[in-house]
């Protein structure tokens, strides 16, 4: 290929991240409000992705992204940083101001108060999309399996969970972040924890009453250190944060942050690394370990830990092999 090929090509493919001029009127469908209303929850999505939640025609799908993103609803991102590399990398969609507009009029429960979706949007980098599409690809896999098993997994989505949350949560910029002090060798320390997803499951198979779990989900793409290399916790590191998990479990923090129905959770990691760390362990050995020493053996369910690609490759993640703090494997169902 030579470099007037390679220039012509790279056009095309920046031009399909350009708005084109729109100006017929836009009737919405109930495809349209799946594909705004999925985003609304998840942030980004890939049109693979996009096309896997409405379960419609590919290529009529894909037409419509096209369409939704000239008329403003949807912003576009362009994810290949090199032209040279034959292929593409998936089109990323994300909700703009105009298209949580639309939504909110037609759903009383979207909140429109403090998320501005244009600067939000701005702010994104190759750096930050592949984690939040990380979180999406998760979240929609149990949305997903409890979608085609009805007779046995209810899923029970983050802003439900929010919409039964006390005002004073429900106000905050965050609602799914919480601090709280604890005492680390004598000394006051302040940890805070803002989950990236929180949802619920009930197995209708189990008691009711007994049957309901709730779940904090941290998605790992080897951003932090595990363990802090000092004694202080100033640093941001997973040691901290499931430190922060296992005392807001102890003092019971979370039933007051979110309700007195929210009686158990588990937190649940899932690895983005297969690499070894220079002590010869896996990221999530050491995960695994760091849990033992956070929870001193006490609590094994507390966290649960796998690699993102055996979850991918898994037929549902509710009957997926999860490996608890004693390192013994386990299931959701």
């Amino acid at each position: 290929m030579n470099a007037l090929s390679e220039e012509t090509n790279s056009c095309k493919r920046m031009s399909r991240y350009k708005r084109r001029v729109f100006d017929k009127p836009l009737c919405f469908t109930p495809r349209d409000f799946t594909i705004l209303h999925t985003l609304y929850k998840y942030h980004l999505l890939t049109t693979h992705q996009i096309v896997a939640v409405h379960q419609g025609s590919e290529q009529k799908t894909r037409w419509r992204l096209r369409e939704l993103f000239d008329a403003g609803f949807l912003e576009r991102f362009h994810t290949k940083t090199d032209m040279t590399v034959p292929g593409s990398e998936p089109v990323v969609y994300a909700l703009t101001d105009r298209g949580a507009d639309w939504l909110s009029t037609h759903r009383t429960d979207i909140e429109r108060q403090h998320t501005r979706y244009n600067e939000r949007n701005a702010r994104r980098t190759l750096s930050t999309i592949p984690h939040t599409l990380m979180v999406a690809e998760i979240m929609l896999r149990f949305e997903l399996s409890a979608y085609f098993r009805p007779t046995e997994v209810a899923f029970i989505s983050q802003q439900e969970m929010l919409a039964s949350a006390p005002e004073v949560t429900r106000n905050r910029r965050t609602p799914t972040q919480w601090n709280h002090k604890i005492l680390v060798k004598g000394e006051p320390v302040v940890i805070g924890n803002n989950p990236d997803q929180m949802f619920g499951v009930i197995y209708r198979n189990r008691p009711e009453g007994r049957n309901t779990r709730y779940f904090f989900l941290e998605a790992d793409r080897a951003s932090e250190t595990v363990r802090p290399v000092t004694r202080h916790l100033l640093k941001a590191t997973i040691y901290k944060k499931m430190l922060g998990y296992y005392h807001t479990h102890l003092q019971k923090v979370h039933q007051g942050v979110f309700g007195d129905w929210m009686r158990n959770f588990r937190v649940l990691f899932v690895v983005d690394s297969t690499g070894k760390a220079s002590d010869g362990k896996t990221r999530l050995e050491n995960f695994i370990e760091t849990a033992g020493q956070v929870t001193e053996g006490r609590i094994t369910e507390l966290f649960l830990f796998t690699t993102f690609d055996r979850l991918k490759a898994s037929e549902s993640p509710h009957t997926h092999t999860w490996v608890n703090v004693a390192g013994k494997e386990t299931r959701l169902l």
